[in-house]
C-alpha cells in the first residue's frame, strides 16, 4: 500500500505565470482553495520527474473550523465533484486551446484530505532561474482568506501581472476568465460594483497585492480594463476616479433637485404621496429642501 504523507500547505504556490492566466469554469471557493493547497507541495524535483507523489493535508487547513458535522462533509464533497470534473483550460494562440485535468484523485477521510494533482499540470511548476519574470510565487496564506471565486481568480491573475507595472485586460477575457453571468456581461454597472469594487476591497483587506484599475473606452462603451501595481500610477488612478466620482456626484445632485424643483412646483408645494423615485421623495422630504421651497417657491422657475 502506497505510503501518503500527511503536510500542510506552504505559504508560497510557485508556478509558471501561465497557470495563474488559465481558467476553469468552477466558481467553487473550496475546490479552489483545496487545489492550491495541493500545488503549493508540488516539488521541482516532481515536475523535473513528471511524477507527483499523493499527499495529504488537514482539511482545516482549507476549510474555517466553524464548518462542521454534515455541512464540512457536503462542502467538500462538492468541492471534490468540482476537482475532478473541471478542467483548466489555457489558450494556444488566436484558435487553439489545451485542457487539462485538475486532479487524477482526491479523497476525504477523518479529517484529511488526501490527492494526486494530475500529472499534466507538471510542467507548469518547472519554474528555472533563468524563466525569472515568467512564473509567480503567490502567497498560499493571503488567498486562502479570499471568500468569493471572483477575488480568488483576480488575486491569482494579477499576481501574475504585477512585475510588470500595468496590464491592460480586454473585458471579454475579463468575463471569461472570472466565469461572470451574463447580466454583468450587458450591464458594466453590475460588474464594477459586484465583481470590480468587491473584489479590490477583499484583495485589499486579506493580501498584500495593491492596485488599482479605471475602465479603457472605445468611442463611449469600456473595452478595457487597466490594472495598475506601480504606487505613483496607482495614485494618479486614485485622483482620477476621486474626481470623477466627485463630478458624478454633483451631476446626479443637480439633476435631483431639478426633478424636486419640478415635482412639487407641478403640485403647488403640497405633496401627499409618492410620485417620483424614492431617493428624490426622500430628498424633497429632508427640512433644507423644504425650507428652501417654502421660502423660494416665488422665485423658481427650472
Amino acid at each position: 500500500m502506497e505510503e501518503v504523507e500527511l503536510l500542510e500547505p506552504r505559504q508560497i504556490v510557485k508556478a509558471k505565470n501561465e497557470l495563474f492566466r488559465s481558467r476553469t469554469k468552477s466558481t467553487n471557493v473550496l475546490a479552489a482553495r483545496i487545489f492550491m493547497a495541493f500545488a503549493s507541495l508540488v516539488d521541482e524535483e516532481d515536475a523535473q520527474k513528471g511524477q507527483y507523489k499523493k499527499v495529504s493535508i488537514p482539511a482545516s487547513s482549507v476549510l474555517p473550523e466553524s464548518v462542521v458535522g454534515g455541512k464540512r462533509y457536503q462542502d467538500i464533497s462538492k468541492a471534490a465533484d468540482v476537482l475532478l470534473e473541471q478542467k483548466l483550460e489555457r489558450k494556444l494562440g488566436k484558435n487553439g486551446f489545451a485542457k487539462y485535468n485538475l486532479f487524477s484523485s482526491i479523497k476525504y477521510e477523518d479529517g484529511i484530505l488526501t490527492g494526486k494533482i494530475d500529472s499534466e499540470l507538471l510542467p507548469f511548476f518547472l519554474t528555472a532561474k533563468e524563466q525569472v519574470g515568467l512564473y509567480t510565487r503567490l502567497n498560499f496564506e493571503q488567498y486562502v482568506k479570499l471568500p468569493s471565486s471572483y477575488s480568488q481568480k483576480l488575486f491569482a491573475f494579477l499576481s501574475s501581472w504585477k512585475s510588470n507595472g500595468t496590464v491592460e485586460v480586454s473585458l471579454d477575457e475579463l468575463h471569461d476568465l472570472l466565469q461572470t453571468p451574463e447580466s454583468f456581461k450587458k450591464d458594466f454597472w453590475q460588474f464594477r460594483t459586484y465583481v470590480l469594487n468587491k473584489a479590490h476591497s477583499d484583495i485589499h483587506e486579506h493580501t498584500s497585492l495593491r492596485y488599482e484599475w479605471e475602465p479603457v473606452k472605445k468611442g463611449r462603451k469600456v473595452s478595457h480594463l487597466r490594472f495598475v501595481f506601480d504606487k505613483k500610477r496607482r495614485e494618479l488612478v486614485t485622483k482620477k476616479q476621486e474626481e470623477q466620482n466627485q463630478a458624478h456626484t454633483h451631476e446626479r445632485e443637480k439633476k435631483a433637485f431639478k426633478i424636486c424643483t419640478a415635482c412639487i412646483k407641478k403640485k403647488a408645494y403640497s405633496c401627499s404621496e409618492q410620485t417620483q423615485a424614492k431617493y428624490i421623495c426622500e430628498l424633497c422630504r429632508t427640512k433644507f429642501f423644504r425650507d428652501y421651497f417654502l421660502k423660494q417657491a416665488s422665485l423658481l422657475d427650472l
